[in-house]
Formats: C-alpha cells, structure tokens, sequence
C-alpha cells in the first residue's frame, strides 16, 4: 500500500464513518493498521468507534496508540478526556482536556463559550 493509497483508503474509511457504517469503516482502518501499525489517525479513528460502540477500554489503549504515535496530536489528547469522563476518571480527564488544549489552544473554544469567573461580591 503506498501512501497515496493509505490516504485513499483513509478518506474512504472517514467518509464510512461519517455516514455510520462503522463494521465499513473499522475494517478500512485496520486495513490501514496492517501496513502502517503507528498510524496515528487510523488509530484514533478506530479509537472513535470503540467509543461509539461502548468499548471504552479499547478506546483507551488505542488512543494511547495514537498519542504515543503523534505526542503532540491534539485532538487524540481531548478524545482521551472524553474516554475517561465516560470511565468515571475525572481527574485523568481534566489532565488530558490540559494537555489538548495546551497544546492547541483553539480546543477550548471561543471566549465566549468559556465559563465565567465566579460572582464574589465586594465586601
């Protein structure tokens, strides 16, 4: 598989994905695993699914693939968090929410989207 063919088979995974077809869509990123084993955004993709279909444990260690492939991807760093609020693991997600949005700050949305500092009256 040469790489214009791994980007091929990606787009066509994602677009199975985006329209729910996720057995379609898993099969094309382990297509793409077979090859390219640290291929950080099949990982990640493939970490979605296993989110998507309750399999949180699986979601966890493949995310940790996918960062370990890519330290400095973004948004496998906030996918994590949403992985561990869904295990219950607060503290480990507010570090991994941290870490995405230090490393791309646009994560955290617009200003305005942000909560407020707390009320405290003047005494």
């Amino acid at each position: 598989m040469t790489q214009l063919t791994v980007q091929h088979t990606l787009e066509l995974a994602q677009q199975h994905h985006q329209a729910g077809r996720l057995q379609e869509a898993e099969q094309l990123y382990r297509q793409i695993l077979s090859r390219q084993p640290e291929h950080a955004v099949a990982l990640h993709q493939l970490r979605v699914i296993a989110y998507q279909v309750g399999r949180n444990d699986v979601a966890v260690d493949l995310i940790r693939r996918a960062i370990a492939a890519n330290p400095k991807y973004a948004e496998a760093h906030g996918n994590l968090g949403n992985v561990r609020v869904a295990k219950g693991q607060l503290d480990n997600a507010t570090a991994a929410y941290r870490e995405a949005i230090a490393l791309n700050p646009d994560l955290a949305g617009p200003s305005d989207q942000k909560p407020a500092a707390p009320y405290e009256p003047k005494t």
